[in-house]
């Protein structure tokens, strides 16, 4: 959308780092009133109500592989990662959970690689973990950081990663090839996790 203006897209990214990280700080708040199966469904639900009347603007035919395929991609990306992350913050704090979070990108090359035939180079895997190195530093010198926590439940959060992972593979090997815009894909994803969320609300 904004191929041309690198700072427009340096603003989008940073903008959509701080609501990414800032959402695992409203998690844990939203658990000190809700149960964790709450939090994770209101979340989808929310979303699914603000991203659906959105549809009429971007609507498109999708070929049907492609919205399967973006169904699946919703969720991996959304659905399953919500409840995950929920129900694991119940045992571990949001500073770990950060930690943790920087994962996703490792879990999205091992899996591109693994399952998608995506050719990696040597940057690839020096950048992940310099990513990775560099967020733990943040964190770790933070003295109210609590490392008090059940591995059970960090694994939790480890395979809600691991999902956010295999569904950046399959939007980009099976889904954006289509040339489907971004939004129609998030509305394909919200249809198919949005409606179960409200029932269970």
């Amino acid at each position: 959308m904004f191929k041309g203006n690198k700072l427009v897209n340096w603003l989008l990214l940073i903008g959509l780092s701080m609501m990414w990280g800032f959402s695992y700080f409203f998690i844990r708040k939203g658990l000190d009133a809700f149960l964790p199966s709450e939090v994770g469904a209101l979340r989808i639900f929310i979303a699914s109500c603000i991203t659906l009347p959105l549809l009429p603007f971007y609507f498109k035919k999708v070929p049907l592989k492609a919205f399967g395929y973006s169904a699946l991609a919703g969720i991996l990306g959304s659905g399953l990662p919500s409840l995950l992350f929920s129900f694991g913050q119940t045992h571990v704090s949001t500073s770990v959970t950060g930690i943790l979070n920087t994962t996703t990108p490792l879990f999205a090359l091992i899996f591109g690689v693994a399952f998608f035939k995506v050719e990696s180079k040597w940057n690839q895997y020096v950048g992940v973990l310099i990513g990775f190195a560099g967020a733990a530093t943040i964190i770790l010198t933070q003295s109210e950081v609590d490392f008090n926590f059940d591995p059970r439940y960090a694994l939790l959060i480890i395979l809600a990663t691991s999902c956010y992972g295999m569904s950046a593979n399959i939007l980009k090997s099976k889904v954006m090839i289509h040339d489907i815009h971004p939004i129609q894909i998030s509305i394909i994803g919200f249809l198919t996790v949005g409606p179960i969320a409200g029932i269970y609300l």
